[in-house]
């Protein structure tokens, strides 16, 4: 097995069994010498982990005089790190050197050692049963484990000679809102050691857990300071060295998500390349050709490809960078600003899933959707519109919406740029003519009966409420 994987199962599994020493203790299976008992257990004299070798060097790794470093001894047999005089106290059987007694009890706690029962006992106590409900007990001690693993990988790589850490998040529909916001984040190592000291305490009294799933401090929007993970129950955030991008796009990109203002030499990287991406595969292209041919106005793939590429190159083309709540991929946006029957040539790049993820026409208004101030990780690239009053919802936008049906058959994420759409629609519902009225209803309709549950985020949960009143006050209307 790959060392560097069995590295990270091994700390994996110490964290599970880290939340289950938590538990124990925190449901009173487990006094304070019991709870220590099990933490030596868990951790070596030294404050590591219990494995078979760092990450970086294999059990088997020899110098160059063939001595094994891990031995740490010299050819003669010697350890050079050990003492020639070990000063054993006559009459005693403690070796100070390896602040062990003969008997092998630890007589010295690791600094590792002392920080984790500090924080289990000090830093975040329960202080009765009735801090938690049941429900919550073991969420907590997971948490609280989480916590304790962060601090020690950051003691890791402080010893290693990190100078910089980063947020790396999980990003799926799961994902909360702030660990979208830390994602990605960039922080001095320095930073991140002393926020972790600072960050408050878990445990709250009952009337702080009504209606709130966040612990007593969860980072804000402003999230210039290092706050490290984890930032709420069950978070999957992490923290990992930080590596340099190899490429300039991936420098913008990171830039862009770390709140830098992009330089004309960083927009023009993301450009080049996402000039180089293309749909995810042979079918989507063709999916989406059949679909959108006609209001593109091509005859081919290849004239469909061509077009989207001379946008692309446009110079007057108008862009923006956001993260899709929908699925928490970073996308870049491009659209025309020719407005052609009220609507323009747009595409959406899927940076993460290095794909075009789809192209077509659509208003301003629902473009403008994408770059909610809500989102801090979204912003225009290239100056904003005026706005030119809303246009009348035609039967583009509602061939457009009935695509949703297929989308959300499919897992595609574009279906969020026709929620946007739809509730634009609710907006001028009364100036839109009857015959698309139907249409739009029919697809709520079928919506309602068998997609109204798939997802779990705001976007999607405004979308439902909205065609759900929709539908409901048109039905009252012919009782």
């Amino acid at each position: 097995m790959n060392i560097l994987i069995k590295s990270k199962l091994i700390k994996s599994s110490r964290i599970k069994r880290l939340a289950a020493i938590i538990l124990r203790f925190l449901d009173g299976r487990l006094d304070a010498r019991g709870l220590e008992n099990e933490l030596i257990r868990l951790y070596d004299r030294q404050g590591e982990a219990r494995t078979s070798a760092p990450p970086w060097r294999p059990a088997n790794a020899v110098s160059m005089d063939g001595r094994n470093p891990a031995s740490n001894a010299s050819m003669d047999g010697r350890n050079p790190h050990q003492p020639t005089n070990l000063n054993v106290i006559p009459g005693s059987t403690r070796n100070p050197a390896s602040n062990a007694s003969m008997d092998g009890r630890v007589t010295h706690r690791s600094e590792t050692f002392q920080k984790v029962k500090k924080l289990i006992t000090q830093r975040y106590p329960l202080r009765s049963p009735a801090d938690l409900r049941p429900d919550q007990l073991e969420a907590y001690a997971d948490t609280v484990a989480a916590r304790a693993s962060a601090m020690e990988n950051l003691d890791e790589y402080r010893k290693r000679g990190t100078q910089y850490v980063q947020v790396k998040a999980i990003m799926d529909g799961r994902t909360t809102t702030i660990c979208r916001s830390m994602h990605n984040r960039v922080f001095a190592l320095q930073d991140a050691l002393e926020m972790n000291e600072k960050q408050e305490l878990l445990a709250q009294p009952n009337s702080f857990w009504e209606g709130n799933q966040y612990f007593a401090q969860t980072p804000t929007p402003e999230i210039d300071r290092a706050w490290m993970p984890p930032y709420h129950y069950n978070c999957r955030s992490r923290v990992v060295p930080f590596i340099q991008p190899r490429t300039d796009a991936e420098a913008a990109i990171l830039k862009h998500e770390n709140l830098v203002p992009l330089k004309e030499k960083d927009i023009q990287a993301i450009v080049d390349y996402a000039g180089t991406l293309d749909f995810a595969d042979a079918a989507k292209k063709t999916e989406h050709f059949s679909k959108h041919r006609d209001e593109l106005k091509v005859r081919s793939e290849e004239e469909m490809m061509l077009k989207l590429m001379q946008l692309l190159e446009n110079p007057l083309k108008k862009m923006g960078l956001a993260v899709s709540a929908r699925d928490n991929k970073l996308n870049l946006y491009v659209w025309d600003p020719k407005e052609v029957d009220g609507k323009h040539e747009f595409i959406v790049f899927a940076l993460d899933t290095r794909c075009v993820k789809t192209y077509y026409m659509k208003t301003e208004a629902d473009i403008e959707k994408n770059f909610s101030e809500a989102n801090i990780k979204a912003s225009i690239l290239t100056g904003k519109h005026v706005k030119k009053g809303a246009k009348m919802v035609d039967e583009l936008d509602v061939k457009h919406y009935e695509y949703i049906i297929d989308y959300f058959k499919n897992d595609d994420s574009c279906d969020e740029l026709e929620m946007f759409s739809r509730l634009r629609f609710d907006e001028e519902w009364e100036g839109i003519p009857e015959h698309l009225k139907k249409r739009i209803l029919a697809v709520d309709k079928i919506v309602l009966e068998r997609f109204h549950s798939i997802l779990d985020y705001p976007t999607f949960n405004k979308y439902i409420a909205c065609i759900r009143a929709r539908v409901k006050r048109e039905e009252s209307k012919h009782e």
